[in-house]
């Protein structure tokens, strides 16, 4: 997304942000902390990117206060690794320079996920479009894989089981470089799809579970490619730090997964979102829903943000996913939720919100939609492991230790 006015401060807002002189903002200009701007050629006076700003004021932050800058880091602060993966700013979400949503409209998820994992063509940012799905999609795969569990296990969890098998037997399943591990990223996306779907691959992803669940594949292609990556999340920060300890592909997959259930990460935050909408659905209207979750617990699910916010505004992928909605007959009430829920709480719309109401919305089987999630995330997760691999680093936090108090 093209940068805009609102981007950039003048040397006297800049100065007044970073609670400095103008002489010292200049001091780090000439010191290369700091870059100004000539907008406009001729112009009397420079400009300063605020993103550009707002970093340093972090930076400057964290060396007033080690102490901070370790818990800032760890919880949701300062970014620790470098990645070509995907991008968030104020405004936008995308991958590899390419906004998500125009992914998510142009292509298939397998098109994407392959994109993620290669970054190939490189040239696509620029309008090159991304090639057919490669061959490794074509691989049959059995949705009996591993047999019939004693207890009731959902797709994710079926596959977490099988992963140890399907690793033992796989030749390539150590090795490290992406061209000799596409066919196991395509064959772990894919056995999760038949273990959701029950059926086979039938030449689409999003196809064979339209099929399976009497849906639109259209839609399902594009809620999997806005779901598959968000940076370095909980599931995918776990998955790189197995794959920086040497774990195979199959192994960092089974733990980002693991991370991807927990009730604080995205499984949880849709549950919760998905039963506040069914108590929306049961009462006709979300006003009395709405006060009533005010009342006894403070937040509405789904607009609730634990995290200092990602984006200046509302989530991108939010609008895109609302919009896949618009021909249901629940739409009208979902509109009238996001606007009693934002003028309520004074907050924008999660993408868990989002994902919640997709199921009904788009009619989907109880719970398909935690496997639409697994699936776009587990093609992000594999990204990540393959970037990993390549920078062969360790990733190993220091801890701050803190004598026990009573």
């Amino acid at each position: 997304m093209a940068e805009t006015s609102s981007d950039y401060m003048t040397a006297t807002e800049a100065a007044d942000f970073l609670g400095v002189s103008k002489a010292t903002l200049y001091s780090y200009v000439s010191r290369g902390m700091l870059a100004s701007l000539e907008l406009e050629p001729g112009a009397r006076h420079r400009s300063y990117r605020r993103a550009d700003l707002a970093a340093l004021k972090h930076r400057s932050t964290f060396r007033k206060n080690p102490d901070l800058a370790a818990t800032e880091v760890i919880e949701f602060g300062t970014p620790i690794l470098a990645t070509a993966i995907s991008q968030i700013t104020e405004a936008e979400h995308s991958y590899r320079g390419v906004s998500s949503r125009e992914l998510a409209r142009l292509y298939s998820f397998e098109q994407v996920a392959e994109y993620l994992w290669t970054g190939e063509p490189a040239a696509a940012p620029n309008g090159a479009p991304l090639p057919p799905p490669r061959d490794v999609w074509r691989r049959p795969i059995d949705p009996g894989f591993g047999g019939r569990p004693r207890v009731a296990l959902s797709p994710v969890e079926r596959l977490q089981a099988v992963l140890p098998l399907m690793e033992k037997d796989d030749l390539h399943a150590y090795g490290v470089k992406p061209a000799v591990l596409l066919p196991a990223a395509a064959r772990i996306v894919l056995q999760l799809a038949a273990f959701a779907s029950g059926t086979r691959y039938g030449g689409s992803l999003a196809g064979t579970l339209a099929d399976a669940w009497g849906a639109d594949a259209a839609k399902l292609d594009a809620l999997l490619v806005l779901v598959a990556d968000h940076e370095l999340n909980i599931a995918t920060f776990t998955a790189r730090c197995a794959a920086s300890a040497g774990a195979s592909i199959y192994q960092a997959v089974l733990a980002g997964l693991a991370a991807l259930q927990g009730y604080k990460h995205l499984y949880g935050q849709v549950a919760e979102a998905r039963a506040f909408f069914a108590e929306v659905v049961a009462e006709g209207g979300p006003a009395p829903v709405v006060r009533r979750y005010l009342r006894q617990r403070g937040v509405v699910p789904g607009f609730h943000n634990p995290y200092r916010r990602l984006y200046a505004g509302n989530d991108p992928r939010v609008a895109a996913l609302v919009e896949l909605l618009a021909d249901s007959p629940r739409y009208p009430l979902l509109r009238e939720t996001l606007d009693v829920a934002e003028a309520a709480t004074g907050e924008h719309p999660r993408v868990d919100f989002a994902l919640a109401v997709a199921e009904p919305l788009l009619e989907l089987p109880e719970d398909a939609i935690f496997s639409l999630i697994a699936l776009g995330r587990t093609a992000g997760m594999i990204a990540h492991v393959f970037e990993q691999y390549a920078s062969e680093r360790v990733i190993r936090p220091r801890a701050r230790y803190v004598p026990r108090v009573g």
